[in-house]
């Protein structure tokens, strides 16, 4: 038991390292992209595929990058199940 323990914190501080350094190749990326995004509005689209999940993860990034994400979806409707304007009995007054 012992030696395992050892062998994951050794992997542990393995991990650590290759995310630190990971971190820092992509900053100037980030950083860009947090210059670009903030204080824009972001519109994203949930489609069939990829999905809502997909959608909502960009949302989501779009945030964390200083965005205001407005998420939308727009349902297809074939036209032959679509009730003409005039068969509403609301009227504007």
């Amino acid at each position: 038991m012992a030696a395992r323990r050892g062998n994951t914190s050794c992997m542990k501080t393995v991990a650590i390292k290759v995310i630190e350094q990971e971190m820092q190749e992509v900053e100037p990326e980030i950083a860009y992209l947090r210059q670009a995004l903030s204080g824009k509005t972001a519109i994203v689209e949930i489609i069939g595929i990829p999905g809502p999940i997909r959608a909502l993860s960009i949302a989501r990034m779009a945030a964390e990058l200083g965005a205001h994400p407005v998420v939308s979806t727009f349902i297809h409707i074939q036209s032959r199940s679509v009730c003409p304007a005039s068969s509403f009995s609301w009227k504007p007054e």
